[in-house]
């Protein structure tokens, strides 16, 4: 997914060359496998903060975006397609009810099916962030998320 949006933004002109080619540079490892049928293997937290912390650092414009993709969970198109009308901070909910269309150009249209149409709760952390909160981005410890 993150590899997708970077090579749109590459091949459109936004940017000239995509940050997530080195992320291996971040963690040590190839982060994407070129295996499909390789089992998937998410994030950790501690990644999941490297890389946030990488991003607000490096490309502060994206931060939000990514902040979003990892704190909820939806799928590209979904992300793409929100808009503030969309995202309910108060009650800490996205509400899913669009989606851009794989394969057309900006063409929005419905969810991927039925079932995608849907509330998804997310936490306080990006509530935070998507508020503008100077606490929206902080490194937080295994500890500090349980609480």
């Amino acid at each position: 997914m993150i590899s997708g949006v970077f090579k749109v933004a590459v091949l459109s002109g936004t940017i000239t060359s995509s940050p997530v080619l080195s992320m291996k540079d971040f963690f040590g490892k190839a982060a994407i496998s070129q295996d499909p049928k390789e089992h998937i293997n998410p994030f950790t937290e501690s990644e999941v903060d490297i890389f946030l912390d990488k991003t607000h650092k490096l490309y502060p414009e994206l931060f939000a975006f990514y902040a979003t993709a990892l704190g909820s969970g939806l799928r590209l198109g979904e992300l793409l397609a929100l808009g503030p009308e969309h995202v309910d901070l108060k009650n800490g909910v996205i509400k899913v009810a669009r989606a851009v269309k794989h394969g057309t150009a900006n063409t929005l249209g419905p969810p991927k099916s039925k079932a995608s149409y849907r509330d998804v709760e997310i936490g306080t952390e990006l509530v935070a962030t998507l508020s503008g909160s100077p606490s929206g981005h902080k490194k937080t410890s295994p500890q500090e998320r349980q609480t």
